[in-house]
């Protein structure tokens, strides 16, 4: 959406300068679609990061195959003459650090799409592509927002502090009170919400949450807007569970109920009662149970990403969101899997 209303204001003043000042039209013309592409492209890597943290590989696998197929095309624009002629030495580098990129998207493109790489590794290449995409955009214009630590690259652990500067267009602070959305992406608390504000220097801070996922951070001010990804990398993975299912689970008898929203519902329903004689056993049981109920959704044309909650004292959560595609038409399924220790 902000990529979006980006460009309509660059064609709007691409317009304006073709009527007024003819001899200009082309170089601006050229330097805003540029501009444009280049955030598009940093959006769909970053998607395709926030999709892989939230265990949806196909959506990321598809997010970034749109960011390659940008490419091409952006090539084509920093060598076109008018770019060349906006932009001067600007444009063949430009056009060169776009040519290592797409060997760098190509490489993380075969790290998704093979079933035996681990996540972590997954994770380490997206954050590669993520940070050079960010660099690459950065030599087309000075970014609105940017992040106080670089060296993250919007990528963090539950509980880190993040905080942002915001610029005018010169490059130096913008001391003009912003407006801010933040919002989580793919139903993952990545960011605490609740947390973000702004300090006297007018630097923006906020927490991550605790769940793995992306969110985005969208500021106004001074005339320009600016949107920015962060992601989460969520609780470290305890050896022999299940990604983000909850270690810290007392023994003793849980029972397990389900509920489902979508294309069926299904109101609260019990489903078993298990005994906890150890974390790793009882993870085992508890997700063959889920595995039996979501069955009818184990099919090549459904995809399903699984989602655990903390364990809060009192119970936990896993949701299963299905998406399955035939013949080009869609329908999702959510299934809430509930374990309260009784």
């Amino acid at each position: 959406m902000w990529a979006a209303r980006i460009a309509t204001r660059a064609a709007l003043a691409a317009l304006v300068a073709a009527v007024l000042f003819p001899a200009g039209s082309a170089r601006a013309q050229v330097g805003s679609t540029l501009r444009a592409d280049l955030d598009a492209l940093v959006e769909r890597v970053g998607m395709a990061s926030a999709a892989a943290l939230s265990q949806d590989t196909a959506a990321a696998s598809a997010s970034l195959a749109d960011a390659r197929g940008l490419l091409p095309q952006l090539v084509t624009l920093a060598r076109d003459p008018a770019a060349v002629q906006e932009l001067g030495p600007l444009a063949r580098r430009l056009a060169g650090r776009l040519g290592a990129l797409q060997r760098v998207l190509e490489h993380a493109q075969a790290a998704l799409d093979s079933p035996v790489t681990r996540a972590s590794r997954r994770m380490r290449v997206l954050r590669v592509a993520y940070s050079g995409s960010m660099r690459v955009a950065a030599l087309a214009g000075k970014p609105i927002l940017v992040e106080t630590n670089s060296r993250t690259a919007g990528f963090h652990h539950p509980g880190d502090q993040v905080t942002f500067r915001v610029l005018g267009p010169d490059g130096a602070p913008c001391t003009e009170p912003p407006t801010l959305v933040v919002e989580n992406q793919f139903g993952a608390t990545a960011v605490d919400v609740s947390s973000v504000h702004q300090l006297a220097d007018g630097t923006i801070a906020l927490t991550m949450g605790d769940e793995a996922g992306g969110a985005r951070v969208t500021v106004t001010a001074c005339g320009r807007s600016s949107t920015r990804l962060l992601f989460n990398y969520g609780p470290k993975a305890v050896n022999g569970l299940p990604a983000g299912f909850p270690a810290n689970l007392p023994m003793g008898t849980y029972a397990l109920s389900y509920a489902a929203s979508g294309v069926v519902s299904i109101p609260e329903t019990p489903l078993a009662t298990l005994p906890n004689l150890g974390v790793h056993a009882f993870a085992r049981v508890v997700v063959t149970t889920f595995q039996q109920v979501a069955a009818a959704y184990a099919s090549p044309e459904c995809s399903i990403v699984v989602r655990y909650s903390p364990f809060d004292g009192s119970s936990f959560t896993a949701t299963f969101s299905v998406t399955c595609t035939v013949d080009g038409a869609s329908a999702s399924e959510t299934i809430i899997f509930r374990v309260r220790r009784i």
